[in-house]
């Protein structure tokens, strides 16, 4: 069973994603990085601005933030040293855009 875990958070702010990396062994876990990455400006604005969007937009921000996420992760991966195919889970809760 892998240990490693890694972790996405993104804000309503809308200015990026916090990612993070941790040992878990036990009862325990250690953190072996972390590190925050701001979004490019024109996913941050589509994403301050929801109610500016088209629903075709809307629709593919989906996808625009999934390649964030996954350009994040990578990142971290890469600063830790760490392959990807050593990491057993990913937990991840999307980007909110609206709260009603």
């Amino acid at each position: 069973m892998k240990s490693l875990a890694l972790g996405l958070m993104s804000g309503t702010s809308g200015d990026g994603i916090s990612a993070v990396l941790a040992r878990f062994t036990g009862a325990g876990f250690k953190t072996l990085g972390y590190a925050t990455y701001p979004y490019k400006p024109a996913l941050s604005s589509k994403l301050r601005k929801p109610e500016e969007l088209t629903l075709p937009e809307i629709s593919s921000l989906n996808f625009e933030i999934g390649e964030a996420y996954a350009r994040a992760a990578l990142r971290l991966l890469r600063k830790c040293r760490v392959r990807p195919e050593n990491v057993g889970v990913i937990g991840s809760h999307g980007q909110t855009i609206f709260h009603d």
